[in-house]
């Protein structure tokens, strides 16, 4: 168990899917991530890449990474640098997210992970998708749908 606060009750609250002021993509691409433990230990660990945009991603991990910690986020391909800032338990891991430092902006020409979709091409039927009017933000999701979400990304792995 981490010695630091930890938000755990995902089982009945809804969980506001749009936290960013920016377009995320959400995709599911495995990373290394590397950090510093509050004694100087060096840790690496898996994790799989949920979501990303411009300023920063989304990490599952069976692992715990205390808020305000520093991360190099590895992708076989090149790497990023941020700082955690939210933790959640959810579904037997943890969520965090990484708010990436400036110069180490995510740029899709750099890397481009794996199963990477945009869920705003997902236009209403007659509404274009460049110059869209604003759509209706979406609906908050339970924990139950989050869950259901992860364990179909996760079987795509698996195969």
């Amino acid at each position: 168990m981490p010695a630091f606060a930890v938000e755990h009750d995902m089982t009945t609250k809804p969980v506001n899917v749009d936290r960013r002021k920016e377009p995320r993509l959400l995709c599911a691409d495995l990373v290394t991530v590397h950090w510093l433990d509050e004694h100087g230990g060096r840790h690496e660990s898996v994790a799989n890449l949920e979501d990303v945009s411009h300023r920063g991603a989304c990490l599952a991990m069976e692992m715990a990474i205390a808020p305000e910690s520093e991360v190099r986020i590895d992708t076989g391909r090149g790497h990023f640098l941020g700082s955690i800032r939210y933790l959640t338990a959810f579904a037997g891991s943890y969520l965090m997210g990484v708010q990436f430092q400036p110069g180490c902006e995510w740029e899709q020409s750099r890397y481009h992970p794996a199963h990477l979709f945009d869920p705003q091409s997902l236009a209403a039927p007659g509404e274009a998708a460049a110059g869209a009017k604003e759509r209706e933000p979406m609906p908050e999701l339970c924990a139950d749908d989050l869950q259901r979400l992860l364990r179909i990304l996760r079987s795509d792995f698996a195969r």
